[in-house]
């Protein structure tokens, strides 16, 4: 049985030289176990051939074996180097099983529920348990007691299946930590709690508004290439409804130095723009089943600053985690990128 420290023989082994025709005789034999992994401290065997345990075995992943194939040698001549002969055969150790894990899910995550749907199941919840088949599945599955009471109200689990016991506003909240108790049918059972991350998906069911937004670019030694500075900004409480939008100049009049995507409002600064402020003017038009179409305006100020090869090499960097570069120039509703913010708090810092 597994994690048991059995004391005495395993198995008792026995080899016998041609060489010594009594069998009844020392046959001057050695034994060893070959080194296999971390077998060898587990496993020991003297000269007599009793294969002992110095520690207990682990059956389950990801360390363990269900069998411990074990190598045995045996060299005759008292194991003398010079001259030795040796034989080796395989000793298969087969673990009994204890119910000594917890189980846990094992399937894709995060998953995604729409807003606004009534209440439904969410998805199938799948579970994986690193002890034999007798101590795993099938499985029970609850939310756990140590959930919040925002989690106990809004999800619950029939069966295999997670649920939505409310409709959900991705306006409220964006996603959530679900955790989900799944107990075994070992015996005794044993439980684990994993937690499932529930995305509420959006739904484009806020019309935009018109919106403005600062946009500040260090052009080093006025050399840049074309590069994207940032999106044109509308406030808009939905966040995935790009696809319901689409991008032109005001007044149909473009920028001699800046590039607009009309599909995705991506702005990019072409090679060659002097340092200047530029006022940009936008109109973005909206179209979904819950929003009739409409427009409204975007103005984006770009102010772009040629930055010297002194200044490079006399500089600093900083490395930010946790965030993407998209994510770092995109403005809040207030109109604040993190980008912006930073440049505000480090003017302040060095009183510049």
């Amino acid at each position: 049985m597994e994690e048991q420290l059995v004391p005495g023989c395993i198995v008792t082994l026995k080899a016998y030289d041609p060489d010594i025709q009594d069998r009844s005789a020392d046959q001057h034999i050695v034994y060893s176990v070959v080194p296999k992994q971390d077998q060898g401290t587990h496993l020991t065997i003297d000269n007599q051939g009793c294969l002992s345990l110095l520690k207990p075995l682990d059956r389950d992943p990801p360390n363990g074996f269900d069998v411990w194939q074990v190598l045995i040698q045996a060299n005759d001549e008292d194991g003398t180097p010079q001259t030795a002969l040796h034989q080796a055969t395989v000793v298969s150790i087969n673990l009994i099983d204890i119910n000594d894990n917890e189980p846990y899910l094992d399937m894709p995550g995060p998953v995604v529920w729409r807003e606004n749907q009534p209440p439904g199941i969410i998805t199938t919840l799948n579970a994986k348990d690193n002890d034999g088949p007798e101590n795993g599945g099938p499985f029970k599955y609850a939310i756990a007691g140590s959930a919040s009471s925002e989690i106990q109200s809004k999800f619950g689990v029939s069966g295999n299946d997670l649920t939505a016991l409310v409709t959900f506003d991705r306006e409220e909240k964006k996603s959530y930590q679900v955790q989900i108790a799944i107990t075994d049918h070992g015996i005794p059972a044993m439980t684990g709690t994993s937690t499932l991350t529930v995305v509420i998906g959006d739904v484009n069911d806020n019309a935009m508004k018109k919106g403005s937004s600062d946009i500040f670019i260090y052009n080093y030694k006025g050399e840049a290439p074309d590069t994207e500075i940032g999106r044109v900004y509308v406030e808009d409480l939905d966040d995935w409804d790009l696809p319901d939008k689409t991008f032109r100049w005001a007044n149909g009049l473009s920028h001699e130095n800046f590039d607009l995507n009309y599909a995705t409002g991506m702005i990019t600064m072409l090679r060659g723009t002097p340092q200047d402020s530029y006022l940009l003017k936008f109109l973005v038009t909206e179209e979904a089943v819950l929003i009739p179409r409409h427009t409204v305006e975007a103005v984006v100020n770009v102010t772009v600053k040629v930055i010297p090869e002194e200044a490079v090499d006399k500089s600093g960097s900083i490395r930010f985690a946790g965030v993407t570069a998209e994510e770092f120039i995109t403005p809040d509703s207030h109109g604040m990128s993190k980008k912006s913010m930073l440049q505000a708090r480090l003017a302040r810092w060095l009183n510049t």
